[in-house]
């Protein structure tokens, strides 16, 4: 029945960008971007209901779509817009000098938690770590 009503939730926000889009391409100048809430949008549906049908219903480049799906379904991103970013920390503060333990907490973009538990001088390749957890090939 979640699914029934999750289709049914998606089909109808298909329906209201497929508007939005329309209305944009009527108001637009030319050679103008597509909007990046617009993005946002058609990407989660086509996680939700496939990109090619997606695409086709919004008439947006098939090629563009796959590659934002999958950007977004790897949790990287040109345009996050989000407050993810990049935190540079030295040895010293990672193992937690003078310290019993450290602890290093990261989430995805779907909000999925890794919290490491690092015993004082204990050597982890938190690099490989969190590629591994990020889908990072």
């Amino acid at each position: 029945m979640t699914d029934r009503r999750s289709e049914a939730t998606a089909a109808i926000r298909l329906k209201q960008v497929r508007e939005r889009i329309e209305q944009w391409r009527s108001s637009r100048t030319k050679r103008s971007r597509i909007p990046q809430d617009i993005w946002a949008d058609a990407t989660i549906l086509g996680e939700k209901l496939g990109v090619y049908p997606v695409a086709r219903a919004l008439r947006l480049d098939y090629q563009v779509l796959r590659e934002r799906v999958d950007q977004h379904e790897s949790g990287i991103g040109k345009d996050s817009g989000g407050t993810d970013g990049f935190v540079e920390l030295s040895g010293a503060q990672l193992v937690g000098v003078g310290t019993a333990e450290s602890v290093v907490e990261i989430s995805d973009k779907r909000g999925v938690r890794l919290t490491v538990r690092l015993a004082a001088r204990q050597p982890v390749d938190l690099v490989a770590l969190v590629d591994r957890f990020l889908g990072v090939r």
